[in-house]
């Protein structure tokens, strides 16, 4: 993998990029089970799942391990979400696909709540792009639903959500 993405639901660790082993167009994410004591990832049974005419640049999962998103690039770029198999961490897609074309996600996170994904991201003309972050709202099933573009000067290297304590 030439690009190495990780993505931790803290039972299971999630890598993503290129498929060597294939056409040269595919990627995989590869998937691992964490044992804290030890610090051993052990590669699942199932791993890795081919994503075909793709490769995985960014993977992010659910703060609660219901599913993650790869924003993939192949054909076009786009996000795609796969539903997380509790107690196994197997991999199953979805059918959900949103083409971010021409727009590159530069970085990602889930709000600590699961009710959004935020998104930053650049133009592909650097010079000209609108660059902006994206509010997505998550659906039940792990579909992130029409995006909001907040439109900002500068393209976004990275995204944080701050939590506030309840008290």
């Amino acid at each position: 993998m030439y690009q190495s993405v990780l993505c931790s639901t803290g039972i299971f660790l999630y890598a993503g990029g290129k498929d060597n082993s294939g056409n040269g167009q595919d990627g995989a994410i590869v998937s691992f089970s964490i044992n804290y004591s030890t610090g051993v990832l052990t590669e699942l049974p199932s791993s890795p799942l081919i994503t075909h005419e793709w490769q995985p640049w960014k993977v992010l999962a659910d703060t609660q391990t219901r599913f993650i998103w790869s924003w993939q690039v192949g054909l076009n770029r786009g996000i795609v979400a796969y539903d997380i198999t509790p107690g196994t961490g197997d991999l199953t897609p979805s059918a959900f696909f949103s083409q971010t074309d021409p727009d590159y996600v530069n970085a990602w996170v889930e709000d600590h709540r699961g009710k959004y994904v935020f998104t930053g991201y650049i133009g592909w003309d650097f010079l000209n792009g609108k660059p902006g972050v994206s509010s997505w709202p998550i659906s039940g099933n792990g579909d992130l639903l029409s995006q909001t573009i907040f439109f900002t000067k500068n393209p976004i290297g990275s995204v944080a959500v701050a939590r506030q304590s309840p008290n």
